[in-house]
């Protein structure tokens, strides 16, 4: 549950290193075509940057800060009250200046699932909260080879009641393949998400 708006905003500058540079093999083979390169491509969707629900309408979080092709992700999610949702998962990068595009949807892009409130953690007597709300996990993503590294945004969005459409953010990052060697490296400022997260009531 991160302050998805400074969050998105922020990740925004980073949507610059998405273009790519080809790279060299090297030893005198043909160059192969960068990833990045094809995966920016493709059409964008411009549904990933959606309006925001209340506070505690929707919200969520995953078990994973990173995940390989082949590693699982799982999401908690917390409805209240209960309502149905979908989570959407976009990747961040150029896509002709769109921003992200839509990579799976769970349960289905058509398909929604049945939520529940979850209860909040309580602060300790010093203002501390707990790092991680121990929801129980309501969804799951095997990550496909054939997703490109970089950061990818879980969209947590209501499907029923009187914010259906609304939503809130997470977001987790799909590490390349540990054959692929790049010159470029995204280093992903965790604590620093953190620091800023006032969820539960209080931020640093």
């Amino acid at each position: 549950m991160q302050d998805w708006i400074a969050m998105r905003f922020g990740l925004l500058g980073l949507v610059a290193l998405a273009v790519g540079v080809a790279a060299a093999s090297g030893n005198g083979l043909p160059r192969q075509p960068n990833a990045i390169v094809v995966e920016n491509s493709h059409a964008g969707t411009p549904a990933w940057y959606g309006a925001a629900a209340t506070p505690h309408a929707i919200e969520g979080y995953t078990s994973e800060v990173s995940a390989a092709p082949g590693e699982v992700v799982h999401f908690h999610v917390s409805t209240a009250p209960a309502e149905r949702y979908r989570i959407d998962i976009f990747r961040l990068g150029w896509y002709g200046r769109v921003g992200g595009r839509l990579m799976a949807c769970l349960p289905s892009c058509k398909g929604q699932a049945r939520g529940a409130p979850r209860p909040l953690p309580t602060p300790s007597a010093d203002l501390a909260v707990p790092e991680r709300a121990y929801w129980p996990a309501t969804n799951a993503v095997r990550i496909p080879g054939t997703w490109t590294s970089g950061y990818y945004e879980a969209w947590f969005q209501l499907r029923s009641g009187s914010e259906s459409g609304r939503g809130s953010a997470a977001f987790f990052i799909v590490r390349a393949p540990r054959d692929r060697h790049d010159k470029i490296l995204v280093q992903v400022p965790v604590n620093t998400w953190q620091a800023y997260n006032d969820w539960g009531g209080r931020g640093l």
